[in-house]
């Protein structure tokens, strides 16, 4: 019984069957890139907005246990506020605070212990654009951007394009807000 020989492969279909390769891993090429770079941004974006949410989470702890003194001196906000619970027992109770924007433009709060011992805490770095505005509910019913009187209903922080709105827990007063000005 003679054995049939088998025909090699022709050179055009080598040729055509390393082109399709060659388009296949290019496409897996490209999906693979796109992904990466997806992943990338996703993991720039998640820091970003669990770095906004540290930052309210920590400022409504501040501002919503606010008491006298609040008032604002050269850029900086001034307050007292009650810490509740520290690692540090020297910072635990009441404690004076201050927010403001540090020579390296950080936003920072400095909290100064009942015996006038100092912490910082960076809450935001690579500040850009800083402001800080009050809403002056008896007066103007409108956002002001100095403040000396008492606790004010509202404070609103906006940083780097970010606004975050801080309301005293203690409040019992009813908030007018006229949106036509």
């Amino acid at each position: 019984m003679k054995k049939k020989m088998k025909r090699p492969f022709t050179l055009i279909e080598v040729m055509i069957g390393l082109s399709l390769s060659a388009i296949l891993l290019a496409f897996l090429f490209q999906f693979y890139t796109t992904l990466s770079k997806s992943h990338l941004e996703l993991a720039k974006n998640k820091e970003e907005v669990l770095s906004a949410q540290r930052v309210q989470l920590r400022l409504n702890q501040v501002f919503g246990a606010v008491s006298q003194p609040f008032y604002m001196e050269k850029g900086a906000l001034i307050f007292n506020f009650d810490n509740g619970i520290d690692p540090n027992p020297n910072f635990c109770g009441p404690v004076t605070g201050m927010l403001y924007l540090d020579e390296k433009q950080q936003l920072s709060l400095i909290t100064w212990s009942h015996l006038k011992e100092p912490r910082k805490e960076v809450l935001v770095p690579n500040v850009r654009t800083y402001s800080l505005s009050f809403f002056d509910q008896l007066d103007k019913k409108t956002w002001v951007t100095q403040w000396k009187k008492d606790v004010p209903v509202m404070t609103k922080l906006l940083v780097n394009d970010k606004t975050f709105i801080f309301f005293p827990f203690k409040t019992t007063e009813t908030i007018y807000y006229d949106k036509t000005s």
